[in-house]
């Protein structure tokens, strides 16, 4: 499946130590486990990285994902550190150059939400919408360590 992906969109790069610091798999792989249960023997994923600031490219990336969601029956799960409610409401709004935007003012990456603009862009193109599931605090290690939020997102 990640051949045929990067014969979608051949800027992937065939890249393992895109992840050498990264944990979203870490966190993404138990849920992955648990709402396959039933089908564990079957369950496979593709770990992608999406590390640009370039709306252009994550536009771009979205349109090979709904090309290969056509093909295929997949689930498409991005992580990233959401800090605000703000974000949260730009995410249901599906305005991705409204969140870059906001990000661009508070100063903050746009390459921490990269992968969820992608999911936005694909949404609209899916036509779809996006839901907040769950949104709080969260209260593990200490202040230094720990996320300042947990949100999850459901596009349908």
């Amino acid at each position: 499946l990640g051949r045929e992906l990067m014969n979608i969109f051949p800027q992937l790069l065939n890249e393992h130590t895109a992840h050498e610091e990264e944990h979203s798999v870490e966190v993404q792989i138990p849920w992955l486990q648990f709402s396959s249960r039933d089908k564990l023997t079957d369950l496979r994923f593709i770990p992608v990285s999406i590390g640009t600031e370039s709306i252009k490219d994550i536009k771009k990336f979205a349109e090979a994902l709904f090309k290969f969601s056509q093909q295929h029956n997949i689930t498409i799960i991005a992580s990233s550190n959401i800090e605000d409610t703000a974000t949260i409401k730009y995410i249901e709004s599906l305005d991705t150059e409204a969140l870059i935007n906001y990000r661009k003012r508070k100063e903050k990456s746009i390459k921490e939400v990269s992968p969820i603009l992608t999911l936005m862009e694909l949404a609209n193109i899916k036509e779809q919408q996006a839901k907040v599931i769950n949104y709080q605090p969260s209260t593990a290690g200490s202040k230094e360590e720990r996320l300042k939020y947990h949100a999850c997102i459901k596009f349908k």
